[in-house]
């Protein structure tokens, strides 16, 4: 009977420690992931602040694009100076004369 307590004893003693020490490893792993997602978070905040910025920029430049195309179609002589000079459709019969940022047309 003797015997059968001291091996009890044992048992609860080696599950005693056996807990212990898993719990130790357990807590430390678990500090060393929240610093990790620590970081993480960081380096996530970093990466979202950069793409409002990029948003701002790339919104403002579709704003001033859609402004230029409002521009364009309401100027029929705009366009037809564009897609003469930009796009070079000027017909063989046709000859752009520009002054002083006059367009004369012949």
């Amino acid at each position: 009977m003797l015997a059968r307590i001291q091996e009890r004893r044992f048992a609860l003693l080696f599950i005693i420690i056996a807990t212990v020490v898993i719990g130790k490893i357990s807590i430390r792993n678990l500090l060393v992931t929240g610093q990790e997602l620590g970081q993480q978070v960081q380096a996530r905040e970093m990466k979202i602040q950069r793409l409002i910025a990029e948003d701002i920029m790339l919104s403002a430049q579709i704003g001033a694009l859609e402004t230029e195309i409002d521009r364009l179609q309401r100027d029929s002589e705009e366009t037809s100076l564009v897609a003469r000079t930009l796009l070079g459709m000027v017909s063989s019969d046709e000859v752009i004369y520009q002054l002083n940022n006059q367009r004369v047309e012949e």
